[in-house]
């Protein structure tokens, strides 16, 4: 779905979750978020987000702690 530029928006709910309990890969979602469109925005939401995941951020102000804005 990240790869699809159709999407101007993307919302992970719920995604930090999945990245802690290492049901996602961590370095495989990053890459997704990277590669993405330029024109698509993604949120993901979630408590106890990583640097990791925060530290993709394009641009966009930064968001009260821990939350992430990736946009």
């Amino acid at each position: 779905m990240l790869a699809d530029p159709r999407y101007d928006l993307v919302v992970l709910d719920e995604l930090t979750y999945m990245l802690a309990y290492h049901y996602l890969d961590t370095q495989d979602v990053i890459a997704a978020i990277v590669n993405r469109p330029e024109q698509q925005s993604v949120i993901v939401t979630g408590r106890g987000v990583s640097y990791a995941i925060t530290g993709t951020r394009r641009y966009g102000q930064r968001s009260p702690p821990g939350e992430a804005c990736i946009r």
